[in-house]
């Protein structure tokens, strides 16, 4: 996509910038055969030829090119015109499109195109300038009894594969910049590809894991509470986090876990720990008052995945790894919560003993939705 046989007559600039008038020719541009020019007759105040000229040519990726050119001064000295061709060897009849002061929108539906200016200045100190500021694709309305190219049709899917989602809006499609829902609760899209997608917030409806919450210690702590859950809408819950602690080096600290605040005797599971000298199983049996989350050195990192909705007892597993400076502890657990009707609707995790505080960390909740 690029500019050739650049021809600038009296002209100073680029086309991409900014041409002005020139009389000093600065670009050595020569005039068009056929056109009387300044140089070529004698003028007074009422009898002008023209006094600039540009040409180029343009070859674009796609056919249906929009090509928009700003306008300084005075726009009836200006004379434009284009011609285009599929393969860039032979070129259609010209075409003449108005100009205006501002920016002028011609849509062009060839892949190359060449353009032709005359500027019928009156005078060189005359502000009249030009360029082109951009060649974009354009989604071109196809009307009734009109014959379409296959390049042309091509042209409306490159338009919507490199442009904005739609809706667009007017006669030419262009991009709305309204806020819109796309879709809708009972009309949802089937499937979207996208190449990079940028939002403030995103909702997911469907079976997939999304973070529901975040909790991140900055001051000493002995509990943590995820609150306002729903396990029957959520059905998965996993729970990934590090944390450091103060006040216990030993596995003999844990980190617990109870359901709805319930602390009674309605859990059971096993756990098996590997301290990489010597490995033990600690049988966690039935009956007890919590779930074994995590078990403590200094710095502890976990992951621990729960089914959540009801019907059954709700089972989880999980893993991770505690360690101080000279050790680590590795180990993983499997529980159960007896509750077969309660819809969870809080996580709490908390330590075994108050002088074991949290003084740091960060954990994540998430949910399969």
């Amino acid at each position: 996509m690029s500019w050739s046989s650049l021809n600038y007559y009296r002209l100073d600039g680029t086309i991409t910038s900014g041409i002005t008038l020139d009389v000093n020719n600065p670009k050595t541009g020569t005039a068009p055969s056929g056109y009387l020019t300044y140089d070529d007759v004698n003028y007074d105040s009422t009898t002008y030829a023209f006094g600039a000229y540009f040409f180029g040519q343009y070859a674009s990726s796609i056919t249906n090119n929009r090509v928009t050119i700003p306008v300084t001064g005075i726009a009836s000295h200006f004379t434009a015109r284009y011609a285009g061709s599929p393969t860039g060897t032979v070129f259609n009849s010209w075409v003449t499109f108005p100009i205006s002061s501002g920016d002028n929108n011609v849509n062009i539906d060839y892949k190359y195109f060449r353009i032709e200016i005359k500027i019928d200045n009156n005078l060189w100190s005359d502000a009249d300038g030009f360029y082109v500021s951009t060649v974009l694709p354009y989604y071109k309305v196809f009307q009734k009894y009109t014959i379409i190219s296959s390049d042309e049709m091509n042209g409306n899917f490159s338009y919507i594969a490199n442009g904005d989602l739609i809706p667009h809006g007017g006669i030419n499609l262009d991009p709305t910049t309204s806020i819109y829902d796309l879709g809708s609760d009972i009309y949802k899209w089937k499937t979207i590809y996208a190449e990079n997608v940028t939002a403030s917030s995103v909702t997911v409806d469907g079976d997939t894991f999304i973070k529901i919450s975040e909790t991140i210690i900055t001051s000493s702590a002995i509990s943590i509470e995820f609150s306002g859950l729903n396990g029957d809408v959520d059905n998965i819950y996993v729970l990934a986090g590090q944390l450091t602690f103060a006040g216990y080096s030993t596995t003999t600290g844990i980190v617990n876990m109870i359901i709805n605040g319930d602390s009674s005797a309605a859990y059971g599971g096993t756990e098996a720990i590997f301290d990489g000298v010597d490995a033990y199983n600690n049988d966690n049996g039935t009956g007890k008052t919590s779930v074994v989350i995590t078990r403590q050195k200094n710095v502890a990192d976990f992951n621990f995945t729960m089914f959540a909705k009801t019907g059954i007892a709700r089972h989880g597993f999980g893993k991770g790894t505690s360690a101080d400076a000279s050790s680590a502890v590795h180990y993983m657990n499997a529980f159960f919560w007896s509750s077969t009707s309660d819809t969870i609707t809080s996580i709490k995790l908390y330590t075994s003993v108050d002088a074991m505080t949290i003084t740091s960390g960060k954990i994540s909740l998430y949910a399969l939705r």
